[in-house]
């Protein structure tokens, strides 16, 4: 299938350009050729996503039972791969363990061309926080720059001499 332009006539009104429902059946052609090239599962329903320290990052991270490895596995899934919709949360449950980050959580970008979730929530151990820890002596554990996180439940430990364990511009918003 190819890309389809409506034709909108020379000038406004002249009657020469595609009928409306003519103008409509290339629009929806042209969106199913978007989208079966780009697919996103359309989430209708708030989501969890599991990670422990021994899971596999080729699991589904969906249970308890398929958790995938690393944080940066979880986002890459909930930021690249669905479409949320408004008042929806998407949860990236975290195991007890330890979590040494390499790279920082990116959610966006400085410049706002990559997607970003509206409410992504980071939870760890609500009963004993101390035993989910996030640490890097390198990076920024997380930086955003669109979409609104939450992080809670665990402990961040950053050690590098400068920076920030969680950084929010632009459009960002962290709740810690």
């Amino acid at each position: 299938m190819a890309y389809t332009p409506i034709n909108l006539g020379s000038v406004a009104d002249d009657l020469r350009g595609d009928r409306l429902r003519t103008a409509g059946q290339k629009l929806n052609s042209n969106f199913a050729e978007v989208y079966a090239s780009h697919p996103r599962e359309i989430v209708t329903s708030s989501r969890t996503y599991y990670v422990s320290t021994s899971g596999n990052d080729s699991n589904t991270g969906l249970t308890v039972g398929s958790p995938f490895l690393t944080i940066q596995k979880a986002v890459q899934v909930a930021t690249e791969s669905l479409v949320v919709y408004a008042g929806l949360t998407i949860t990236i449950q975290l195991a007890d363990g330890t979590y040494t980050l390499t790279a920082p959580i990116n959610l966006g970008t400085r410049w706002g061309n990559t997607p970003s979730p509206r409410n992504l929530v980071f939870n760890g151990n609500a009963t004993t926080p101390a035993n989910v820890v996030v640490t890097s002596s390198t990076v920024s554990l997380f930086q955003v720059y669109s979409g609104f996180i939450t992080i809670q439940n665990m402990e961040l430990r950053c050690t590098f001499s400068s920076g920030a364990c969680v950084m929010a511009e632009r459009s960002g918003r962290a709740e810690i």
